[in-house]
């Protein structure tokens, strides 16, 4: 005989979130709460409201302080087994266009609460069965994005620092589409029912999960032309797996210049940037060179 669904409730849980300032905290924590967990979110600053979820509650901690987290996380774990602790402050920041002090102050505001909480919860000797889950935004480039919170990507790094020194926290890493806003029931989803993947960017809907790429499947080397005059041009959509050559047509030297037949031409991060149209003006690539005058212009005398 046919029967009506089973009413599932999920194992309780105790669930730490470090709040970011989007908001996506605290839909995250409600959306957990009503999977039967007991979620506390922290801010640095007092949080002025009270939640109507009784599984939902607040609390203030220094997030640079070692004790401030000591002190919470054992609390916590008085009340119900510590099943998962999520860092989310990397979704704030001052974006891909931030100047070098306030990329330097969105990474320290992340890296140094990040780090706290991690040192505190090897001191307390936690071992979170859901992990320790580091949340970003647009940290890392995987459909050639120019959004996101740079700051992020320092936590991948530190993620993958503690996944060989403190392996037993389990640290997780999440990317969120910078283009979209959060699917928090897709995050919530990802953290209630963790896989073996510890790598995973989410853009367009889609769930991506980081693998190595062998030397067959990397991008063909690039055939450079036997005509004598050509130049190395950027993919119009900034791809730099799509650079290509250019010939360039006879032209006359202008007073003051001189032609230079290239033997060797290099590369800097200035080309990369540039090659992937994150400066206002496109350079020309590969002005860091070498080679042989061939012809003077008009004027030049040395």
């Amino acid at each position: 005989m046919a029967q009506g669904p089973a009413e599932v409730t999920e194992t309780a849980g105790g669930w730490l979130l470090v709040a970011d300032e989007c908001g996506i905290a605290a839909e995250l924590g409600a959306a957990l709460a009503a999977r039967n967990q007991t979620v506390l979110i922290t801010t640095a600053e007092p949080h002025g409201t009270r939640s109507p979820e009784p599984r939902l509650g607040w609390a203030t901690v220094d997030p640079e302080r070692r004790d401030s987290w000591l002190s919470l996380v054992e609390d916590l774990a008085a009340e119900v087994p510590l099943r998962g602790v999520v860092h989310l402050a990397a979704l704030d920041g001052n974006g891909p266009r931030a100047t070098a002090a306030e990329l330097a102050t969105d990474t320290r505001r992340a890296g140094a609460g990040a780090l706290a909480l991690l040192q505190a919860l090897v001191d307390l000797g936690m071992t979170p069965a859901g992990g320790t889950w580091i949340v970003t935004r647009g940290a890392q480039v995987v459909e050639r994005e120019h959004l996101g919170q740079l700051a992020g990507a320092a936590l991948w790094g530190m993620g993958k620092v503690v996944a060989h020194e403190a392996p037993h926290l389990q640290p997780r890493m999440v990317d969120l589409d910078p283009d979209e806003a959060p699917n928090v029931a897709d995050l919530a989803a990802e953290l209630m029912t963790a896989d073996a993947e510890t790598h995973v960017a989410y853009r367009g809907g889609h769930r991506r999960v980081a693998r190595l790429v062998r030397g067959g499947a990397a991008p063909a080397r690039l055939t450079l032309p036997g005509e004598p005059q050509w130049r190395l041009a950027a993919d119009p959509g900034g791809s730099l797996e799509d650079l290509r050559t250019e010939s360039l047509p006879p032209s006359a030297l202008s007073p003051g210049e001189v032609r230079v037949e290239v033997e060797a031409a290099g590369l800097n991060f200035r080309d990369v940037l540039g090659a992937m149209g994150e400066l206002e003006k496109r350079p020309v690539l590969g002005r860091e060179l070498c080679g042989r005058i061939s012809e003077l212009g008009p004027g030049v005398t040395g």
